[in-house]
């Protein structure tokens, strides 16, 4: 019983985790794709609305509507590396 185990488990084993490991570069790849577009679309809107505290003197000090946007920054930055890793290559996404 040992030895049917032993033929079967390792090639089932690897089977599932090169497919999962497809889906999980899709999945990356769209949710980064897609999340980078929002968080683009959220930051063009910097340069049409004044986010500068203008009673402060303006840059560096941000308004509320700076403060908000400013975050966005930080999540685009997340959502290109989650798509990078996504493209990346299999052997060198597993390793890291």
């Amino acid at each position: 019983m040992t030895g049917h185990c032993e033929q079967q488990c390792p090639r089932t084993t690897h089977t599932a985790d090169s497919h999962s490991l497809r889906w999980h570069s899709r999945i990356a790849i769209a949710g980064g794709a897609l999340c980078s577009l929002t968080f683009i679309i959220t930051l063009s809107t910097m340069l049409s609305v004044p986010i500068w505290e203008a009673e402060s003197g303006g840059f560096p000090w941000l308004n509320h509507y700076g403060s908000f946007l400013i975050k966005d920054t930080a999540l685009l930055g997340i959502s290109l590396m989650i798509l990078a890793q996504g493209l990346a290559p299999a052997g060198t996404a597993a390793s890291r």
